[in-house]
């Protein structure tokens, strides 16, 4: 301990102290405890700082890329590998700045091993699956197993990289959802107008309207484009000072998923919207635009109209045995049940190795094979599904395992329904977690380019808010602990005695 006049020393200069003031007589003094490892200034580049602005515009180019490449080339830009490319160099980033701390966070560390243990436990799956004999198993765990482990990779590598400047991220990655949203809805117009996309090709029907697909090669990708923008534009409402304005996106937004009539989108829109007007900060204005929301919703609903008709056709296409969509969803448990504990093993069903690198015999074994979009020469079903895949590939153990992150995501969830928090990165996260888990029941949203993305950003903002909550409690706890005397304390009242 060192007693210095408060004349010449008016600051503590580290971030980090004890310090005390102390009236002796007519002088003040300064009491400052301050451990030995606190005397080296900290490394700004150690804390994350500088990540951010990497991140962010790595973010902003793979966007560029992929929507130039629609628009030019009609097609996803660099063969459809970018979204990999970008995963591979936030990789690095993380690799660059585990290296420089000389330490790895609990929760990354986890996620690794994790990952390293399911893309295992699929690859021994495939070696006891005896009617894959012959087949490239090495390639195709290669191929399907980084495809279903790419976003935990990102999650791993994205946590430390984005933690200290999450809510500015969360804020840019938005107002680039909302962008892209807005310029495909112009496209959208456009299409209805003339009849037709930008390639020429005349726009499909659907109960009486025509489906547009505005820069994209297909209606999955316009409507995920909608609802990613509609679920950014909600979660920028705190940080927006007109309330009219966000008003305004939020029609336009809401347009942009109506006029594509993709039932999934529509529907995870009714729960989301439900979700936000009445289970948070319930009030009487809340309490009543939700009821409005929900007549209105049950209206489109029961009334004959192209949005029932598109989520009957939906509901119809999956309840049916004898579509690819619903016999993937019936025989998944059975071919878990067959190759238990291990499952079929990586590409053996449902996934696109499946059906691209080899076809498997799973699907003539399980009576897929002579339906429509399911066959040998035309499989364009296979690989419409996310679960049945996991479920079958991995089995029952193997599925349990792969869950572990929807796990830490839905504690995450948690934390921040109880603790009420209602600010942008907690809406972003919770909505878009949402969203994506009902859209990931009849699509695998998880495996799109841009759905690995928005999974990765929002599950890292669970992963941190349900962090955050428990740092919260432990200081609460640590409140309500009686103080303890210390060495300071008897020096006080030695210093008092004498003065």
């Amino acid at each position: 301990y060192e007693m210095v006049p408060v004349t010449g020393v008016q600051t503590c200069a580290l971030p980090i102290c004890h310090k005390e003031w102390l009236t002796a007589g007519s002088k003040e003094l300064l009491v400052s405890s301050i451990p030995h490892s606190l005397w080296q200034p900290p490394n700004p580049a150690a804390l994350g700082s500088g990540y951010a602005g990497t991140v962010v515009a790595l973010l902003a180019a793979y966007y560029l890329a992929t929507t130039l490449g629609y628009i030019v080339l009609g097609d996803l830009a660099v063969g459809g590998l970018a979204d990999e490319g970008l995963t591979a160099v936030y990789v690095i980033l993380f690799l660059h700045l585990t290296i420089k701390r000389s330490s790895l966070s609990n929760v990354s560390l986890k996620l690794i091993l994790l990952s390293c243990a399911i893309f295992s436990w699929g690859l021994i799956s495939s070696l006891f699956n005896e009617l894959l004999e012959g087949a490239p198993i090495y390639r195709l765990a290669a191929v399907a197993g980084l495809i279903d482990l790419k976003f935990y990779f990102l999650v791993a590598a994205l946590l430390p990289l984005v933690s200290r400047d999450l809510k500015r991220i969360v804020r840019i990655y938005c107002w680039i959802l909302v962008g892209l949203a807005l310029f495909n809805l112009l496209f959208c117009i456009l299409d209805i107008v003339r009849g037709a996309d930008i390639r020429g090709n005349p726009l499909k029907n659907r109960a009486g309207f025509l489906v547009p697909q505005g820069i994209y090669d297909h209606k999955y990708k316009a409507a995920f484009t909608a609802f990613a923008g509609w679920v950014a534009a909600l979660s920028l409402g705190p940080q927006m000072r007109s309330r009219a304005f966000h008003l305004a996106l939020m029609v336009a937004m809401t347009l942009a998923v109506m006029l594509v009539l993709s039932a999934k989108e529509i529907l995870a829109l009714i729960v989301i919207s439900v979700f936000h007007l009445t289970m948070r900060d319930l009030n009487a204005r809340r309490l009543a635009m939700g009821v409005l929301t929900a007549v209105l919703f049950t209206w489109l609903l029961l009334t004959e109209n192209p949005v029932s008709q598109s989520i009957d056709d939906r509901v119809r296409t999956f309840g049916e045995l004898e579509t690819v969509r619903g016999a993937l969803y019936q025989q998944a448990p059975v071919v878990a049940k067959d190759h238990f504990p291990f499952g079929s093993g990586w590409g053996s069903f449902g996934s696109s190795a499946s059906r691209d690198i080899y076809y498997s015999p799973l699907y003539a074994r399980y009576g897929i094979a002579n339906m429509s979009g399911g066959s040998k020469d035309d499989g364009a079903y296979l690989t419409d599904l996310f679960w049945p895949k996991i479920l079958a590939e991995q089995g029952f153990i193997g599925t349990l395992l792969y869950l572990y992150l929807w796990f830490s995501a839905a504690m995450g969830a948690w934390a921040i329904m109880r603790s009420g928090d209602d600010s942008m990165e907690a809406r972003f996260s919770l909505y878009s977690a949402m969203g994506l888990l009902i859209l990931s029941l009849a699509t695998p949203v998880y495996n799109y380019a841009d759905g690995s993305l928005l999974t990765a950003f929002s599950f890292v903002g669970l992963i941190l808010a349900r962090n955050s909550q428990g740092a919260r409690l432990v200081k609460r706890e640590a409140r309500k602990r009686p103080p303890q005397a210390s060495a300071t304390t008897g020096l006080r009242r030695d210093m008092t005695a004498d003065a």
